[in-house]
């Protein structure tokens, strides 16, 4: 078995290698030769601001679907930049998906930052937001959401929230 011990650590440091986050210097590398659509959205996954900004200058056009993909992925220096400025249609959000992304991933200050805007719709799917950040035990998130009135109003006696 110390054979199967011998590959069971190479498997290991394969997994290990490969779930490591990618350096700045390998994701230079990487979009050496992309088009700017690719760089672009390597920017969106990895929560490159200057790459995003850089595309966008050079006429890479956004959608609201590029904001889900940065709060799916946790990169929220990307999505603040395209929310604070204006980059992003939050009216395209038909499907509320933005709210309901970064309740369920915990993201604050995105949270906050959306709820200012009122194209944004923090009681949808009869309050699912706060439903889930309920059932996650984000504190936070889910006071965040109580005091916002369009939450509030839409909450009935029925609506069980643990953390209040």
């Amino acid at each position: 078995s110390r054979r199967n011990m011998k590959y069971l650590n190479t498997y290991n440091e394969s997994i290990k290698d490969f779930l490591k986050p990618k350096s700045n210097e390998d994701i230079l590398k990487d979009i050496e030769h992309m088009d700017n659509s690719k760089k672009y959205m390597m920017g969106i996954k990895h929560n490159i601001v200057w790459l995003v900004k850089d595309m966008l200058d050079l006429g890479i056009k956004p959608h609201i679907d590029d904001l889900i993909i940065c709060l799916m992925n946790g990169s929220t220096d990307v999505a603040k930049m395209l929310i604070e400025d204006n980059i992003i249609n939050l009216s395209d959000d038909e499907d509320d998906q933005c709210i309901i992304q970064s309740v369920c991933n915990n993201q604050i200050e995105i949270v906050k930052l959306l709820l200012k805007d009122n194209r944004v719709n923090p009681s949808t799917m009869f309050n699912l937001p706060i439903r889930e950040a309920d059932r996650y035990n984000f504190t936070e998130i889910v006071k965040l959401l109580f005091n916002d009135k369009r939450v509030y109003s839409s909450l009935s006696r029925y609506d069980e929230l643990h953390i209040i």
